[in-house]
């Protein structure tokens, strides 16, 4: 459908960055960085939502200059916990040896997120793991840093914890302060490259995990769990993929097509073409998560009408009672009195 690709990932992927950030430059920074990015501060609680990838890595950039520290990708990567990949990692980390779990990794990305991609390049003795998240070099400086840590605790699950890898690749240009990850990494690093990645020696390929699975926890995952997984939480068609940012916006009471277009680094008109090639407009995709939002909200929990019309985006109640009544034939306060009635009058 149409030319529109939204690369999509998931909140998880911030792993402790507002934590980190607050700490470091308070609450006030904070805000401004997720209000640059036009994201929610709700995703900070709520991981599971999905977002631009293009959106989060300029959130790794906005937080690291908030931070006044050109390592802070890297150490948000190395304080990410292994369960912030969910069933990914665990599938990975499952196989037999190092090789095979590297091969499922690059195999599988696709589940994690859309738009990057993995790779395994032969190089001399060694086979570089990379990763690419394809939205360009110095957008995505700091997310490429971050990628480090997580893909050395991956391999040290094998090799041990403490395995340094012979070398890093960073796909972006040197700047003046490499040495700083350097000094880090204690590693040399490799910039310019086709992604950012770790140099392992071929001869380590075959080497089992260090620490077997208790077979009493075992789950003996398959790539069908992945995929089974990722439908439940992904969407990959285009019209789905602006219903999940429209939801996504609606968490700070913004509606506005342009402000989706920014979030999505999309233009508006490329993205009302996509939309108009499946017979729908904004105005009417708008619409739809707003009803599914609204019916929700009351009949699940005891907000009151008002706020419900604000945190929807309405600037009064009396234009969003109107709009309910053209979705559902009936005003809200008829379906939020319905669900306070008791069970046994309405199973009368």
């Amino acid at each position: 459908m149409g030319n529109l690709s939204i690369p999509m990932t998931t909140a998880a992927g911030m792993g402790p960055l507002p934590q980190m950030l607050e700490r470091m430059a308070g609450s006030a920074a904070l805000s401004r960085v997720f209000r640059r990015e036009a994201l929610p501060l709700a995703l900070i609680e709520d991981r599971d939502m999905r977002l631009p990838l293009v959106a989060l890595c300029g959130l790794f950039e906005a937080a690291s200059h908030e931070a006044g520290d050109r390592t802070f990708g890297l150490r948000i990567g190395e304080a990410m916990l292994p369960g912030s990949y969910g069933l990914w990692a665990e599938y990975g980390t499952a196989a037999g040896t190092l090789a095979e779990a590297l091969r499922r990794m690059v195999a599988t990305i696709d589940v994690r997120q859309t738009g990057s991609s993995m790779s395994l390049r032969r190089t001399g003795d060694h086979v570089v793991w990379g990763f690419a998240h394809g939205i360009g070099q110095t957008a995505g400086r700091q997310h490429a840093d971050h990628v480090i840590g997580p893909m050395r605790r991956f391999v040290g699950a094998f090799l041990g914890a403490g395995w340094t890898p012979s070398w890093i690749e960073l796909n972006y240009p040197t700047d003046g302060d490499a040495d700083l990850l350097e000094r880090h990494w204690h590693t040399g690093i490799r910039f310019g490259a086709p992604a950012a990645g770790i140099a392992i020696p071929v001869d380590r390929l075959p080497v089992r995990r260090r620490r077997a699975v208790d077979a009493g926890r075992a789950r003996h995952l398959t790539s069908l769990d992945l995929i089974a997984d990722a439908r439940r939480r992904q969407a990959r068609d285009p019209l789905h993929v602006v219903e999940e940012l429209v939801a996504l916006r609606l968490m700070d009471g913004e509606v506005d097509i342009d402000g989706l277009a920014r979030l999505a680094g999309t233009s508006v008109r490329a993205l009302q073409r996509t939309l108009h090639e499946r017979g729908y407009s904004y105005r009417e995709v708008l619409g739809m998560v707003r009803h599914r939002r609204a019916a929700a909200l009351l009949a699940e929990t005891d907000i009151s009408i008002t706020e419900i019309a604000m945190v929807l985006g309405y600037a009064e109640v009396a234009s969003f009672t109107r709009a309910f009544v053209r979705w559902a034939g009936v005003p809200p306060s008829l379906l939020r009195s319905a669900g306070d009635r008791p069970a046994e009058e309405l199973s009368a």
